[in-house]
């Protein structure tokens, strides 16, 4: 009987995983001006670390400039939150002036308005179909 259990056990797992539906992600980041530094990605979910731990994080070094550079990822089926800036100094750091405000270029797959800081529902994107191209510009508040 143990075996039949560990049978079906095992048939159900695959059949799980089989089933386990992935988004690949296209991301384009346009906007990067300095030659310098890398462009950093964060995919976060809501919750208590929103902001704080992405799930999925990478980055591109820049060598030179170029109409657009792209991060390619595949993730579980449901909602994010992309943030992506230009570590121009590579101090793993979004710099910030003296009101606080971020000094390197910076973007979200969804436009802000506003100066608020932006929250998971500002940002979501509904990662639910086989395949989804977002576009991040890059730019600085002031």
């Amino acid at each position: 009987m143990s075996i039949r259990f560990f049978f079906v056990l095992v048939v159900s797992c695959l059949f799980c995983q089989a089933n386990a539906q992935t988004c690949h992600v296209k991301v384009i980041v346009k906007g990067v001006k300095t030659a310098q530094g890398k462009v950093r990605m964060g995919v976060y979910t809501d919750g208590p670390d929103f902001f704080k731990k992405p799930v999925k994080d990478g980055y591109i070094i820049i060598k030179n400039t170029k109409d657009s550079f792209q991060f390619e990822f595949d993730i579980p089926y449901g909602d994010y939150a992309i943030a992506i800036y230009h570590d121009i100094d590579d101090n793993l750091d979004l710099n910030r002036n003296l009101f606080g405000f971020p000094s390197e270029p910076y973007g979200f797959t969804r436009t802000l308005k506003g100066l608020s800081m932006p929250t998971f529902e500002n940002l979501r994107e509904s990662l639910k179909s086989p395949n989804k191209t977002l576009e991040v510009s890059l730019d600085t508040v002031f």
